[in-house]
């Protein structure tokens, strides 16, 4: 799995746009779906009724594959495919405070006025 998983990011290192075409296509799935579900609500409630153990184990499997593929493309796509955004995906901080007053003042309350 390991083994995919290189090959997959560095194919992703050679084709950048590749990981937002991904995760496209992964929106795309979750909102068709949602979609879908919405709209023919009343024709999969009547094909249920007509048999509820077979169909909805159908419709139980087709959901779990769905979510399973709506997850695995959006995972695939927010992964690190360019090797700038390994780097910039760690924040440093601010070198120097926006309000430096304001933090000194922040580090001092709770303390007694007497104690330094």
């Amino acid at each position: 799995m390991l083994k995919y998983c290189t090959q997959f990011k560095r194919y992703c290192q050679e084709h950048p746009a590749l990981g937002t075409t991904i995760a496209l296509a992964g929106m795309a799935l979750l909102v068709a779906t949602i979609w879908g579900s919405i709209v023919y609500q009343l024709a999969i409630y009547d094909w249920l009724r007509a048999n509820l153990l077979v169909h909805g184990l159908v419709l139980g499997l087709g959901m779990l594959l769905d979510a399973l593929m709506v997850f695995g493309l959006l995972c695939m796509g927010f992964a690190e495919c360019d090797a700038y955004e390994h780097g910039a995906a760690t924040y440093r901080g601010r070198r120097t405070p926006v309000f430096p007053e304001a933090l000194s003042w922040i580090e001092h309350l709770g303390r007694k006025p007497g104690r330094p």
